[in-house]
């Protein structure tokens, strides 16, 4: 509950109270000795420390990935990979930024007779095609970009999911204004 009321602070605006509530969540998570929370928690703050310019944004995505035990869902693994990946290619590092994409990749591929957690359900093929996108397209290398995001367009139809469409169409058009503004 605290990472979801994390999120929502997130998305207000409110990124202290964000923060508040991400610390709250690693504290729990810890004292249920739940890994995979754990380290969805360090990853939430990753991602604020990108949103306010904060200095420990890999440093929280690289401890959110080894915070996972060994029995830990391929999907959490591939979430929290792809997570990795986008501190890295924010930061500029594209080849941390691709190993990372390469261990999403082939966790997201691992066959497990574990489901992954419930809040988890969102990541799959799509979601790691439409971040190697959005990586390559931060670290300006579009001949990369575009066909991770046109990849998981091309499995999109007019009624599939709108977020996750418009995401990729975002990212696909962000690359080609840069690519053409650059030349």
């Amino acid at each position: 509950m605290a990472q979801l009321a994390g999120w929502a602070a997130y998305d207000a605006g409110n990124y202290e109270g964000a923060r508040g509530h991400y610390m709250t969540a690693l504290a729990a998570s810890r004292a249920a000795e739940d890994t995979a929370l754990e380290g969805n928690s360090l990853a939430f703050l990753a991602y604020l420390e990108w949103t306010v310019g904060g200095s420990s944004l890999i440093r929280f995505a690289t401890a959110a990935y080894e915070a996972l035990g060994s029995g830990t869902a391929p999907v959490v693994r591939a979430l929290l990979a792809d997570r990795l990946a986008w501190q890295h290619a924010t930061g500029g590092n594209g080849r941390e930024a691709d190993y990372a994409l390469g261990v999403a990749e082939e966790a997201i591929h691992e066959h497990s007779d574990e489901r992954g957690p419930d809040w988890a359900y969102w990541v799959d093929l799509d979601e790691i095609a439409i971040m190697t996108g959005r990586c390559w397209s931060e670290l300006h290398r579009a001949l990369r970009a575009i066909p991770a995001l046109e990849d998981a367009l091309a499995r999109y139809d007019d009624t599939g999911p709108g977020t996750r469409r418009c995401t990729c169409r975002g990212w696909q058009r962000r690359t080609w204004t840069r690519e053409r503004s650059s030349t």
